[in-house]
């Protein structure tokens, strides 16, 4: 039992030496470690997420277009009322213009 013992941590140094001999280098990591298969699957979930968040906002903004217009034109005004209402907000903050 001791004996087994003291083979085990002779085994164990030669491993740790073993180990920390090697070296791995930038080419070695990415050639040999990294999954590439995965990372492709990742890259695609991410392309697939982006896309279908895409669509769905654009169904949403189709919706809010044909169902309800006052909504919609709260979002995005025409481009009169814009005006109308650039020119209310400088009479608010301003007061009428006066010509010198």
């Amino acid at each position: 039992m001791v004996l087994n013992l003291l083979e085990d941590s002779d085994a164990m140094r030669r491993r740790v030496r073993l180990i920390r001999q090697q070296s791995v280098t930038f080419r070695d990591f990415f050639v040999h470690c990294l999954d590439w298969q995965m990372l492709g699957r990742f890259a695609m979930a991410m392309v697939a997420f982006l896309l279908v968040s895409a669509a769905l906002f654009l169904v949403f903004l189709l919706v809010i277009y044909f169902a309800d217009k006052d909504q919609w034109h709260e979002y995005f005004p025409p481009p009169q009322s814009l005006q109308q209402q650039q020119q209310q907000t400088f009479q608010e903050n301003f007061g009428d213009r006066q010509e010198l």
